[in-house]
């Protein structure tokens, strides 16, 4: 009797929530996005959380054959590589891989990815979300996507599933909600990055005084940097989320090749890796050799990406690679004919 009355119980559960799973289908239906659904099988996948063998098998459903399981957890790996054939140590073979250790420890020469899922990893709150997102952020290939995936089985305060929570969740951050996704068995948040980091609202232009800094750009980190005076633009950036931007510059009345358009990396923020990381600054890092300093001249600029938000990075070799990485990716970005066409929303200056 006893088994009994336990089958049926276990039965009016499972209904209970295959309910509730298609009456939230049912909401959702109107933004529910299929972003997650079909990956391209050389698709890059990195699962931190909480991975279990049942959210890899997941993953590869939509198509990914190249996935990397991250966790501190020794026993939850050992489970999933019993669970997944040995893909071997050649790096170009594809398969399921396992990594002890943090997600902001992942060595970069196991490759950028195409999609971060979270897996059951998201009861975090405020700035340890952001911060995660953030992170999982720096292993993504340019428009790669972060899902935060729950099981049905788990309690139902842990499943991400307000559109307008998430959406307030990313403001600060360089992702967009792509779609809200359900099934039987699991539950999808999907950010997408914008296509090539680009601005929402279109391009955001300054105008300002070059004042001295703490002179850590050129000293300590090989990366000169211009200070625009917080007084003119502390307004127009203190609208914006604090991180790293990229566009265009130009430095006013400045000769020949010098006052030309040039590609530049900007950062909004409070210099949170240092000490002295106090009140907003505004810095910009102009990828062009100039012949002289130019303290106390004006420079304008043009921001028309955000690439990344403001860390506080554990070391200062672990900030000098981060912008560097920051950088190249500008100046890569920089090149595309969508946009190279902001460049003439600044006023060329040769003299």
């Amino acid at each position: 009797m006893t088994m009994t009355r336990a089958f049926f119980q276990t039965m009016a559960q499972h209904v209970r929530r295959k309910t509730r799973c298609e009456g939230v289908r049912k909401e959702f239906k109107a933004q529910s996005s299929r972003g997650f659904a079909n990956l391209d099988p050389e698709a890059r996948v990195i699962v931190v959380g909480k991975p279990t063998a049942d959210g890899i098998r997941t993953v590869q459903e939509r198509g990914a054959r190249d996935i990397l399981a991250c966790c501190e957890d020794v026993e939850m790996l050992r489970t999933i590589k019993r669970n997944f054939e040995d893909p071997g140590t050649c790096g170009n073979d594809l398969g399921v891989r396992v990594w002890e250790g943090k997600l902001g420890e992942i060595p970069p020469y196991m490759g950028s990815a195409d999609a971060v899922v979270f897996q059951d990893e998201f009861e975090k709150e405020g700035e340890l979300q952001q911060e995660a997102l953030a992170r999982a952020g720096f292993l993504l290939k340019p428009g790669g996507r972060i899902v935060l995936m729950n099981s049905s089985s788990r309690d139902e305060s842990d499943i991400p599933l307000d559109a307008e929570k998430i959406k307030r969740m990313v403001e600060s951050l360089p992702l967009q909600l792509d779609g809200i996704e359900v099934d039987d068995f699991s539950r999808f948040a999907v950010l997408r990055q914008p296509k090539l980091f680009m601005l929402p609202r279109g391009p955001v232009k300054m105008d300002g005084l070059v004042v001295t800094g703490f002179g850590r750009g050129s000293k300590q980190m090989g990366v000169p940097t211009a200070n625009l005076s917080p007084d003119e633009v502390g307004e127009a950036a203190g609208r914006l989320p604090r991180g790293v931007y990229f566009g265009w510059a130009v430095l006013e009345g400045a000769q020949r090749e010098d006052g030309a358009v040039h590609k530049m990396v900007m950062n909004i923020g409070r210099r949170p890796t240092f000490v002295d990381g106090d009140g907003i600054t505004v810095e910009v890092h102009i990828l062009h050799p100039f012949r002289q300093d130019f303290y106390g001249r004006r420079v304008q600029v043009a921001l028309v990406s955000f690439l990344r938000p403001e860390v506080k990075f554990q070391s200062l070799q672990e900030l000098i690679t981060r912008i560097q990485t920051d950088v190249g990716i500008a100046n890569t970005m920089l090149e595309l004919p969508e946009l190279q066409e902001f460049r003439s929303i600044l006023q060329h200056q040769p003299r």
